[in-house]
Formats: C-alpha cells, sequence, structure tokens
C-alpha cells in the first residue's frame, strides 16, 4: 500500500471498493458496506490531489484530515460518484458522464498518476482512457501477467493455486497440543 507520496506530482486516488476482484458485482449490500470505508482514503491525499469516492465525505471528517495533514481544504478536489454497484466504479464515472470533468483536472495536473485501491480491469481501462501511468508501474501500467496473477489472487480457489507451490507444508490439529518436534535435518 502506498501510505504517502513517493514520487512528485498528482494522485487520482480511485477509492474503487466496488470491484469485480470485492465480491460478485450482484452483491450491491456487501459492496455498499464495503464502500464505506473509502472517506479513509482522504489521508493519502496532499495539494493537487484528486480523491474519487463512491461515498460523500462528511465536512467534520475533511475538516480534521485536512487538519492533521496541514494541507489547505480547497487544496484537494472530491468527486462522489453515484451508486451504481452493478459496475466497477471505474466504469461509473462512463456512466454518470463524470470522465471529461476529470479529463479536465488530470490535464491541468500533468504529472497525475492513478492509484487505485482495486487493481481491477476497469480501472486500468480508465487511466489508458486518461492518458495517465498506473502507481506504481514504471511502464505505466500493469502488464496482462500482473492483472492475471491480482485476479487469481483475490479468490480463495486462486490464492490456493497461486500460494500452495510456494508454502511450508503444515499439519492439521485437532487437540490444542502442541505439534511432536520434526526433524528439519535433511
Amino acid at each position: 500500500m502506498i501510505s504517502e507520496h513517493e514520487d512528485p506530482g498528482t494522485l487520482v486516488i480511485l477509492a474503487n471498493f466496488v470491484s469485480p476482484l470485492a465480491v460478485d458485482l450482484t452483491e450491491a449490500a456487501v459492496l455498499r458496506q464495503w464502500a464505506e470505508q473509502a472517506p479513509r482514503k482522504l489521508w493519502l491525499a496532499r495539494s493537487g490531489d484528486v480523491l474519487i469516492t463512491p461515498v460523500p465525505l462528511s465536512e467534520p471528517f475533511r475538516r480534521y484530515v485536512f487538519h492533521r495533514l496541514g494541507v489547505p481544504e480547497r487544496s484537494v478536489t472530491v468527486i462522489t460518484v453515484p451508486d451504481t454497484p452493478h459496475l466497477p466504479m471505474a466504469q461509473v464515472l462512463a456512466e454518470h458522464d463524470l470522465v471529461e470533468p476529470l479529463r479536465a483536472l488530470v490535464t491541468e495536473r500533468p504529472t497525475a498518476r492513478l492509484l487505485p485501491t482495486a487493481l481491477d480491469e476497469a480501472s486500468v481501462a480508465l487511466a489508458a482512457d486518461l492518458r495517465i501511468p498506473v502507481v506504481p508501474y514504471e511502464t505505466g501500467v500493469p502488464n496482462p501477467g500482473t492483472m492475471r496473477a491480482v485476479a487469481a489472487m483475490n479468490t480463495k480457489s486462486g490464492f490456493r493455486t497461486t500460494a500452495r507451490p510456494h508454502s511450508p507444508s503444515g499439519c492439521g490439529c485437532r487437540t490444542a497440543k502442541p505439534a511432536p518436534a520434526r526433524n528439519s535435518a535433511r
């Protein structure tokens, strides 16, 4: 996770908690509940940044965060997208005609980079449409293998398949007694 700006320039922070990487997009109630944490992404913002969020940020929270960060309140642009849980959040921008206003903001910030919460295909497509790189990829976009790995690692079966060759063998315990020591010499 990026905890602060590592490079100079503007971040377009996409709090895309509504993503097919999370759960099936038909699980609207789950996605809405998960999206409630989106305002926390404001802690990543610095002057000139853009935060795209699926839920509104309360004024007291905004004031508190900006005060603690020492960032002028109006120096960060916050875009709240309408609730559209059946689409990945990056696609909701297009659905509600928010891409062009975002493009105008990005044009004013030539060093802008996209920092998505979920590295999904829709967020990578949004970055390509805006012609900005995705953080932290030096080439600007993750390669297809990275995208496949991210998608696989966000499912139980994909994680197990990916992790299995790299995981130490273990044992199942049926009691609270410690397992007998194994001879680790080979």
